[in-house]
């Protein structure tokens, strides 16, 4: 996708600079999993995302079951419109 893995090796200016072939360090998934883990970030956007999710369903449920609930409830001439 033209982008070089490159790594650069100096602080000369950039027409310098020399630079070596990128070399990914070689992690097994368990210590990556294990160090994402350990990591307070992770648990917060964790908490965050599920906080949003929660909230989200609660909305999508409210708003599919209660126009129903609603006409059931108080007949086919009630304005559920203007209670929400």
């Amino acid at each position: 996708l033209f982008v070089r893995d490159i790594q650069i090796l100096s602080d000369l200016p950039l027409k310098d600079r020399e630079y070596c072939k990128f070399k990914p360090g070689s992690f097994t998934v368990r210590e990556t999993m294990k160090e994402i883990v350990g990591q307070a970030k992770f648990w917060r956007l964790a908490a965050v995302t599920g906080i949003f999710i929660g909230v989200r369903m609660t909305f999508r449920h409210v708003d599919a079951t209660f126009p129903k609930y609603f006409i059931r409830t108080y007949g086919p001439q009630a304005p559920f419109e203007i209670i929400l």
